[in-house]
């Protein structure tokens, strides 16, 4: 057996680490690595340390980079649940604790944009306009400003910021 082999053969737990592993798959490594141990070439020697500083470094690169995303897509997806626990859409509420009672979503009836527009025109009030008697009741107990947000927010399309 050569000298090249016995060291694999010596090191055969080095060269079972997948990073090692890796690395040597490249012919140029290993030609390097086999320069090295038969003909004990500095240069060789080196150039490989150099070669390995570098893909290690690439390595450590990719992997950061990887955990990175793989963390961020976590909290990304806990803050989105989070976002979406706190701010459920107001029609998708339940009007009441009765199983039969359904959603203000499920009371509106009404497909005319002339209803619509009368709003958007001032001729009427959004409590003047809502036919469902529970969907009424429901925007009579809403305060002054809850009725304004309700408004700016569906009537003139404002965002929570304006």
């Amino acid at each position: 057996m050569d000298d090249f082999n016995q060291f694999l053969e010596a090191n055969k737990k080095l060269f079972s680490q997948p990073i090692i592993m890796s690395f040597f798959k490249d012919e140029y490594h290993k030609e390097l690595l086999k320069s090295i141990i038969e003909e004990r070439d500095s240069e060789a020697d080196e150039e490989l340390n150099e070669l390995f500083k570098e893909f290690y470094l690439r390595y450590r690169i990719f992997k950061y980079i990887d955990v990175l995303a793989h963390n961020y897509s976590i909290e990304f997806d806990k803050s989105r649940k989070k976002h979406y626990r706190k701010n459920l859409l107001k029609l998708d509420q339940p009007i009441s604790t009765e199983e039969e009672s359904g959603t203000f979503i499920d009371f509106i009836q009404s497909n005319d944009m002339s209803t619509f527009n009368k709003v958007i025109e001032g001729s009427h009030s959004v409590a003047e306009l809502i036919e469902n008697e529970h969907l009424s009741l429901a925007f009579e107990r809403l305060s002054e400003k809850q009725k304004k947000i309700l408004k700016l927010s569906i009537i003139n399309q404002w965002n929570l910021f304006e």
